[in-house]
């Protein structure tokens, strides 16, 4: 069915069809179509859990934490508060550099209250002295908070990739099953934590 050039456009804007979308090409409807299709992922892509692999002990409450610690280490490397990052979201392949101030900087969703505080003790209450606990525990923090980024990289994909899918656009499988790939092998790592922990 051809639309007239002074009906309301398809697009929903509330716009006159020639003032609107009549001359785009199909590369600004695709632009426009990701651009959209992106706007809710870092909300609706974040995962909160705990990855204790003890989940009879788990708490309710999925506490915001740290990866690394911002009074101990963060404040040493900010800037009037800000410091680089490498997890930014605005890039779907690869993760983005960009500013973060730092008390949000390195947070994930990955532990309940009882075992952010009960696990990681050794080094959040006492004084760093290299001991094997101690370096084992930044280890393990690190590892989970990967393995907690790698999951939340894999929801967004999908629902981006859904998203276009509702506006007409089909796209390859290929990246989805790179990262459940990647999420299977940081299991097999994650396990190996788990056992030491």
């Amino acid at each position: 069915m051809k639309i007239g050039r002074n009906a309301p456009c398809p697009c929903g804007s509330g716009k006159k069809y020639k003032k609107c979308c009549l001359n785009k090409s199909k590369i600004q409807f695709l632009a426009e179509a990701a651009f959209d299709a992106q706007k809710s992922l870092k909300k609706d892509g974040q995962i909160k859990q705990c990855l204790h692999p003890n989940k009879d002990e788990c708490t309710d409450k999925i506490v915001k934490a740290h990866a690394i610690q911002n009074n101990r280490i963060l404040t040493k490397i900010a800037e009037n508060g800000w410091v680089e990052t490498l997890n930014g979201t605005s890039n779907l392949i690869f993760q983005s550099s960009q500013e973060q101030g730092r008390k949000i900087a390195t947070t994930f969703t990955g532990f309940c209250s009882y075992h952010d505080k009960k696990v990681f003790q050794a080094i959040e209450d006492h004084p760093f002295t290299a001991t094997t606990k101690q370096i084992f525990l930044f280890t393990y923090r690190t590892m989970a908070w990967h393995y907690h980024k790698k999951e939340e990289q894999h929801k967004r994909t999908e629902l981006f990739h859904k998203n276009m899918a509702s506006k007409g656009y089909s796209s390859s499988s290929e990246f989805i099953d790179a990262l459940v790939l990647g999420i299977n092998d940081n299991k097999v790592k994650k396990s190996l934590f788990d056992t030491a922990l």
